[in-house]
């Protein structure tokens, strides 16, 4: 009861602060730059109900200023030898991979609890706060921090989770959204750049990112795959732990590696570098990115028509867990079984 008390405690705080949007555009906490991306957040809105097919219904028609650029604490944890993550069970929201606070202390008294208890543990703070519909979320101030691409992508995120939502499936449910996100600023992007001429040092920049980004999450994916070899090893825990440590360390050279050659001494992943890249932290990416590409190759097969690709993961929500990601494993850019075969109408050139 304590844990859903101060979850109760965070929301109302947040809700008893908004102010309406217009009435934000004249708040002298705003500077020019933030005041400009608020100005955007409408324009997003409509293509994401338009282009994305996402409901927009009275959401982030509100902005709450706060103190400080981080909204929730994430506590993960796992064990010591296995990339399998601790799940915690919520009243709606049924079992996820991760506990969610509102002040950083309590996030971290409570992984220091878990860590105590033999668990590896990892908090991670959040600029996003959603509720999956259930109420009006509003526009926190981090969000207008970021940059065009990265607000539109956020808000694309956010309300793809209340377009679909998987209870007891983290994994699903972030790598559904991802990939939401994902397709959503490319089309995004491609509205704003026609032509193709208006900014090309900023598109040059953007897609500078993102392949920075990839080569990262590539490293990162193919390091957490060694990790889960490893741990299917039937082999000490001497020799396990010496092992994972040379894993680790290769990761952290290819790391070096490609900031000394490929990305010209940028190091846009340090934050996360520095912490102790246990297996808690090693899920993080695992939820946002392991089905990915299974989801692009899923629209990609309906001809990205958005109201199918709602339809299809729809279908394979109502399959349990284990099944749902077999046909999501089969999902290639060339092929996606699950879509051919689903009981869905797949009509790419005029909707669904």
């Amino acid at each position: 009861m304590s844990y859903y008390s101060q979850a109760i405690r965070g929301h109302i705080s947040l809700y008893k602060h908004r102010i309406p949007l217009q009435e934000a555009f004249s708040d002298p906490r705003l500077n020019e730059q933030q005041r400009e991306r608020l100005a955007q957040v409408p324009e997003i809105m409509a293509f994401a109900q338009q282009a994305l097919e996402l409901s927009t219904d009275h959401q982030y028609q509100t902005v709450v200023f706060l103190e400080h650029p981080i909204v929730t604490w994430n506590v993960f944890a796992a064990p010591t030898h296995s990339l399998e993550p601790k799940t915690w069970c919520y009243i709606l929201l049924g079992c996820v991979s991760y506990r969610g606070y509102f002040t950083e202390s309590a996030a971290r008294a409570y992984a220091e609890q878990l860590t105590a208890q033999g668990w590896e543990t990892y908090v991670g703070g959040a600029s996003a706060y959603s509720t999956l519909g259930w109420f009006e979320d509003p526009i926190l101030s981090p969000f207008l921090h970021r940059n065009t691409e990265d607000l539109a992508g956020l808000l694309f995120h956010e309300l793809a989770h209340q377009q679909l939502y998987i209870a007891h499936d983290t994994t699903f449910n972030e790598s559904f959204a991802t990939a939401v996100e994902l397709a959503g600023v490319t089309q995004w992007r491609q509205q704003q750049m026609d032509p193709p001429e208006d900014n090309p040092p900023e598109d040059n920049r953007y897609t500078q990112r993102l392949r920075v980004r990839d080569e990262f999450l590539a490293l990162a994916m193919h390091t957490r795959s060694a990790l889960q070899h490893l741990y299917k090893q039937q082999s000490s825990a001497q020799d396990t732990q010496t092992e994972r440590q040379k894993i680790l360390a290769d990761f952290r050279a290819g790391y070096e590696q490609r900031v000394t050659t490929h990305w010209a001494g940028q190091r846009p992943y340090n934050s996360w570098m520095k912490e102790s890249l246990n297996n808690a932290q090693w899920n993080t990416l695992g939820a946002y990115y392991d089905l990915v590409p299974a989801f692009t190759a899923l629209l990609h097969a309906t001809g990205t028509d958005f109201s199918t690709f709602y339809a299809l993961c729809k279908k394979l929500g109502k399959l349990p867990k284990a099944q749902r990601h077999e046909h999501l494993a089969q999902c290639t850019l060339e092929a996606c079984p699950f879509a051919a075969t689903a009981d869905v109408l797949v009509t790419a050139s005029s909707g669904s």
